[in-house]
């Protein structure tokens, strides 16, 4: 078990003192990272990140969440949860265990569930595994579809997955946080000095990256990745979800265009809204937090 470098990184402009939880990895047990904030009686909202990101990334969509739980984990490998042993074990399967592990450690039922980017395959595959313990989703710029559907991979995750190219990049250069974040947020004025140097912190170092750069190479892109039968089984899972759903989307993203979002309302059933910020990217809880924070918070609360 390998502590993350930024378990004790402490920033003002995120002052949430992070609770712990160990969670199994194979034989392995590691300490999942998450800040939880609000009353414990109010209706909990989880929000997961994705790559390169930490719950850092709803910095300043939390303080909006009026009259909820905010619950923000830090994915195995990111931000303050633990690095683990092996790069293998960088599964989706991984990362969907660890998050069952923590809906069970903090007893979260009746849960409005927000993914971002790979929080989509992890938390939109725990939603079809445990639909009793999901009340209501909230989906914006991500995809948990199988490969014939979305097949189109940009150039750069392409280049990330060859070797030694990913290695170089993404490892030694770090160009995931130093590049593509910044990349992937219009409102680029903030992303710098104490903003990149929070993102950063969690990645000082070629093995510590490690998490970033698995998050490319297990995209499924064929029946031989690893991951293709869970990303194939949620897939057709999302066409049993009957909870409220509502789809926040950065029309700017290079990545997950808004033609995204109609893969979507093709499988979930119960869309009850759909906002696209036009002035918004990838990243649009950099771009549009406090409108992001205020949609949740409505959705949770109207929803029952």
């Amino acid at each position: 078990m390998t502590a993350s470098p930024a378990r004790s990184f402490r920033t003002p402009l995120f002052p949430h003192e992070p609770g712990f939880t160990q969670v199994a990895v194979g034989s392995r047990r590691y300490d999942l990272a998450y800040v939880d904030v609000g009353p414990r009686t109010a209706k909990p909202v989880v929000l997961l990140h994705g790559n390169p990101t930490w719950s850092f990334l709803w910095r300043g969509v939390i303080p909006h969440l009026r009259g909820t739980r905010a619950i923000a984990p830090d994915l195995l490998g990111f931000g303050r949860s633990d690095k683990l042993d092996a790069y293998a074990d960088y599964s989706l399967d991984a990362h969907v265990g660890a998050l069952a592990q923590l809906f069970d450690a903090l007893a979260l039922e009746d849960v409005t569930l927000v993914v971002h980017d790979w929080g989509g395959p992890i938390g939109l595959s725990y939603a079809v595994d445990h639909p009793e313990r999901i009340a209501r989703l909230v989906v914006m710029n991500t995809w948990a579809f199988a490969p014939q559907a979305h097949n189109r991979v940009p150039q750069p995750l392409r280049t990330f997955r060859k070797r030694p190219h990913g290695e170089l990049l993404v490892l030694g250069l770090n160009a995931f946080v130093n590049v593509a974040l910044p990349l992937g947020v219009v409102s680029r004025r903030h992303m710098r000095g104490p903003v990149m140097h929070a993102y950063r912190a969690p990645f000082p170092s070629w093995r510590s990256r490690w998490p970033v750069l698995a998050f490319p190479r297990e995209i499924p892109l064929s029946h031989r990745d690893r991951a293709f039968a869970r990303m194939k089984r949620t897939d057709e899972g999302l066409r049993t979800l009957a909870q409220p759903t509502l789809l926040l989307w950065g029309g700017r993203d290079p990545v997950f265009p808004t033609r995204v979002v109609r893969k979507f309302k093709e499988r979930l059933r119960n869309v009850r809204a759909e906002r696209v910020f036009e002035k918004a990217s990838h990243f649009l809880q950099e771009d549009e937090p406090k409108a992001i924070g205020e949609a949740i918070a409505e959705f949770t609360t109207r929803e029952g």
